[in-house]
């Protein structure tokens, strides 16, 4: 009997059938094989974080209490707590990439060990810069006074910053700490003592900033002031009021009849050198008398974004003279006014502690400085 062939529609039946077979395997293989690579890829994740666990037991005095440390891969390599090959990826032999971020979790008091893909640069915070930074690395500044601290000069620097969410002014840095003024007057009719005694400690107006006004301000914004700033109260003497000399009065110890030569507290006002090396004039008028020249140049005061041609302006300065305090007067001059006189400005003033963070903000007056501790 003669044997017969597979026919041809047998044949492609066959073939269907393996085809079939085929495509019900082989995902199934290949999803397998994946599966399995995952797994693998899985265990090496959770044997970084071990290791990296290790080197936190080792270095906690590093680790913060609160945020994120990030640890690179490589500093579990070099520290020999992992090896290079265990760093492959088994999912396709690549090099595993990535970084170990570190949280502390206060609610399991412990710390909590990630592995992520992206690199620890990445993922850093990006650190804000402190408005002490700001200030001294400003263009429109100048350090022109006698111990050159920085200062904003000109008629209108972009030295605004929100405050209490209101305006104020940047005069500058001393001592490593902002000194802002408000930019609106609080008054333009308060005395500087209705008790008439030279003495910023105990004056009216004094009492008035730092209790009734200080109130007004947003527990926030207060966390940011140096409560407890020494002020210089050397009082002004009958002699050339150059703003060389002003400043260096300010810082004396000539006072009339024992009155406190510092104070120490929240709010004051400004120095009447604040005003006289605000200017960014470097006309060589402006090196002279105050009392009897500044009016005669107006390149001096109109150049000075302190100046207000609508309001004289108290200082914190008292004279050696039992009734007489100095002001900013309209002229551009500075003068003597008594104590009981209502009819000055009032611009408080404040300095910032020295961490004082800017979030955002150019200075201007339309994108102000906005501040953060």
């Amino acid at each position: 009997m003669k044997k017969r062939g597979f026919t041809l529609t047998e044949v492609l039946g066959v073939i269907v059938i393996l085809g079939l077979i085929a495509l019900i395997i082989f995902p199934n293989v290949s999803k397998s094989i994946k599966n399995s690579k995952q797994k693998l890829y899985n265990e090496q994740v959770s044997l970084i974080e071990e290791n990296a666990r290790k080197w936190g037991v080792e270095h906690t005095a590093e680790l913060p209490d609160n945020g994120s440390y990030y640890l690179e891969l490589n500093d579990l390599v070099l520290g020999g707590y992992i090896s290079q090959k265990e760093l492959k990826d088994p999912r396709d032999d690549s090099t595993m990439e990535g970084c170990i971020v570190i949280s502390y979790d206060p609610s399991y008091n412990q710390y909590q060990y990630l592995y992520t893909t992206a690199s620890c640069e990445e993922q850093r915070p990006v650190e804000k810069p402190s408005l002490v930074e700001k200030v001294n690395n400003a263009s429109d500044t100048a350090t022109n006074d006698p111990d050159g601290n920085r200062r904003y000069v000109g008629e209108n620097p972009n030295n605004y910053v929100r405050f209490n969410n209101e305006l104020w002014r940047i005069i500058g840095v001393f001592d490593g700490q902002v000194k802002i003024m408000k930019n609106d007057f609080y008054s333009t009719g308060i005395a500087w003592d209705t008790n008439r005694i030279n003495d910023w400690s105990t004056a009216s107006l004094q009492t008035e900033l730092n209790t009734t006004y200080w109130d007004t301000i947003d527990s926030n914004y207060q966390n940011m002031v140096d409560q407890n700033h020494v002020w210089n109260l050397g009082g002004a003497v009958s002699t050339t009021w150059t703003r060389a000399n002003l400043y260096n009065m300010e810082r004396g110890t000539a006072v009339y009849n024992g009155r406190p030569t510092t104070w120490m507290g929240k709010v004051g006002l400004m120095y009447p050198s604040d005003y006289g090396y605000s200017t960014s004039s470097t006309s060589s008028e402006c090196d002279l008398d105050f009392y009897n020249s500044w009016s005669n140049y107006p390149d001096c005061y109109n150049n000075s974004w302190t100046y207000n041609s609508s309001y004289h302006q108290l200082t914190i300065t008292p004279s050696d003279v039992s009734i007489y305090v100095l002001f900013v007067n309209q002229n551009g001059n500075v003068n003597l006014v008594t104590l009981h006189d209502a009819g000055r400005g009032v611009r408080p003033v404040l300095y910032l502690k020295s961490d004082v963070k800017v979030e955002s903000g150019s200075g201007s007056n339309t994108n102000p400085f906005n501040l953060s501790l």
